[in-house]
């Protein structure tokens, strides 16, 4: 008898398991749809550049278990856009998209990222950045660490 109820509870233990895991996976697996856009609009309005976007506005399928960095890397591979990273995890950093870089133009020239508007504490691997559907990520190119964005980064 105590055989057959510890079988029971371990089996209804592994089916509790196993749904509860299955409905996470399931979760993040969910596909979403985003846009991403990468401009240099800082670098028009100072006269460096003669054009505004290296990528207009774009729908992109993602997964909510997708990082920033994961999008990016998608989106600029799909349309041939070169893309210069250094490390990797939550010290990824994105030094060169389409060949503007860091320190082009101004010492304190770079990229960010925005998602909805807002400026992340995050780096663009991070699974501490949550993607949800309909987000809009935007690369922008800043000459002033994001002050001539209207954001600062910290």
């Amino acid at each position: 008898m105590k055989r057959h109820i510890s079988f029971i509870l371990i089996f209804l233990l592994v089916i509790s398991l196993v749904a509860c895991g299955s409905k996470e996976v399931g979760n993040n697996s969910q596909p979403i749809t985003v846009r991403i856009s990468i401009d240099v609009k800082t670098a028009l309005d100072k006269g460096y550049l003669d054009y505004d976007y290296i990528l207009e506005e774009l729908e992109v399928q993602a997964t909510k278990s997708d990082t920033v960095w994961d999008i990016l890397d998608r989106a600029t591979k799909e349309k041939g856009i070169a893309v210069v990273k250094r490390g990797n995890g939550e010290r990824l950093y994105i030094s060169h998209i389409d060949s503007i870089g860091e320190f082009d133009f101004e010492k304190t020239s770079g990229w960010v990222f925005l998602i909805n508007g807002e400026m992340p504490s995050y780096g663009a691997a991070s699974k501490k950045v949550q993607i949800e559907d309909g987000d809009l990520i935007q690369w922008r190119f800043t000459l002033n660490v994001g002050k001539d964005l209207g954001k600062e980064i910290n």
